[in-house]
């Protein structure tokens, strides 16, 4: 497994997760939701509309992951109409993997299926941010094989797999 291998990270967190209580899977979400949330800080000035959106389904999320939730149809609805045009900003793909990650955890799918698209969307989010500032630095778009050597080496991408080892 290489350091920037997604999809062997992924398998690793979830499988690791796998055989703790259910607690720990859904406080592993949360934890990544939260991240991500707080990351998308100036995304929630620019588009205030989203905010309020994301605002209403990390609570119902989180109740979800209590065993309390209400329905969440409409916080579906009010986040599928995620309607910002990319601009190419960090807030912009932050925004976007929060509101990935909390339209899978409202689905209704089980805690396996919400902890792997969870920590896929978060794995691929970090990979697009770092990549995306290492092609800008570079001056031309980056093959996938230099992202990957350029990830390798950078200690964002670091932080961001260490963060999900540990959960």
């Amino acid at each position: 497994m290489t350091s920037v291998d997604i999809g062997s990270l992924v398998a690793e967190a979830t499988s690791g997760l796998a055989t703790r209580p259910p607690a720990d899977g859904w406080a592993a979400c949360a934890s990544i939701w939260a991240r991500v949330y707080v990351q998308a800080g100036p995304g929630w000035v620019k588009w205030p509309h989203l905010r309020t959106a994301a605002d209403a389904a990390v609570t119902t999320a989180l109740a979800r992951a209590t065993g309390s939730a209400d329905p969440a149809d409409e916080d579906l609805a009010r986040l599928g109409a995620f309607d910002v045009e990319d601009d190419g900003s960090p807030e912009w793909q932050h925004v976007l993997d929060v509101t990935t990650m909390l339209l899978a955890a409202l689905a209704d799918d089980d805690l396996e299926s919400t902890l792997h698209a969870t920590v896929t969307t978060y794995l691929e989010g970090a990979f697009t941010m770092v990549a995306n500032d290492h092609a800008r630095a570079a001056g031309v778009p980056l093959r996938l094989p230099e992202a990957e050597r350029a990830l390798a080496a950078d200690e964002r991408w670091h932080r961001a797999v260490a963060f999900v080892r540990a959960l």
